[in-house]
């Protein structure tokens, strides 16, 4: 399990920009950390990246992160999950608030029917196929 004050210098329960709660670690990558928070301010549940603070030194990683919430904030489809705001911690650690989707980890399983990331549909591409923003159950507050 990630220790988010040893990994990012965050933890559960602080609160990052004065509204979003942290909740709990959702995965990590090369870049950094996603976790789960709770906006105060509109009681919902959002996913934030973090960016590791091994990263917070590198110029090409921080610009690496503006693109990605720029391109991503772009793209507006039901198939991307919609940023919805960046800032800074008081490290100057760069942070992206997320659209939270709640469902099963692709790479994991589906734990209650027992049945592998190959039981799932896949696309032409070979890509598990997922249900479209639409159609995806959205979380209840």
């Amino acid at each position: 399990m990630i220790n988010l004050e040893e990994a990012v210098g965050v933890r559960e329960g602080d609160v990052v920009a004065g509204k979003y709660r942290i909740d709990r670690v959702l995965g990590a990558g090369a870049m950094g950390v996603v976790v789960a928070a709770h906006h105060a301010q509109l009681d919902t549940r959002v996913a934030i990246k973090l960016l590791w603070p091994s990263k917070l030194g590198d110029s090409e990683a921080h610009r690496r992160f503006a693109r990605e919430a720029r391109a991503t904030a772009k793209i507006g489809s039901e198939h991307v999950a919609r940023v919805l705001d960046v800032g800074a911690l008081e490290n100057d650690g760069p942070y992206m608030v997320m659209e939270f989707l709640d469902g099963v980890d692709l790479a994991r399983g589906n734990p209650s029917s027992r049945c592998s990331t190959l039981a799932f549909p896949r696309s032409a591409t070979g890509r598990a196929a997922v249900p479209t923003a639409s159609e995806r159950p959205r979380p209840t507050p």
